[in-house]
């Protein structure tokens, strides 16, 4: 009996703590939401549109910001055709 008992315990107790392993370490977010993409700050003017990295999407939520040492700025993106920077972006 204790032959049978200690290898099914000790392979219990690997499955247990791989199960947990793999839980704390998942990362719950998609691979477009990791990927930084050139968005636009109006930066130094209002009408101006500054390229910087950040991860931001179009989904409604909390504003995207871009910190670029000293101010946080909104995070706006542009159709490919247009001068403007006025699409609104969200925090993923």
């Amino acid at each position: 009996m204790k032959t049978f008992l200690k290898p099914a315990l000790l392979s219990a107790a690997a499955f247990v703590l791989a199960s947990a392993g793999a839980v704390a370490t998942s990362n719950n977010k998609s691979d477009a939401e990791k990927v930084q993409t050139t968005y636009y700050i109006h930066k130094p003017l209002a009408s101006s549109c500054q390229a910087v990295n950040v991860n931001c999407t179009t989904t409604p939520g909390q504003p995207c910001m871009f910190n670029d040492g000293t101010t946080n700025w909104q995070v706006y993106n542009r159709p490919a055709s247009a001068t403007d920077c006025s699409i609104l972006l969200y925090r993923p």
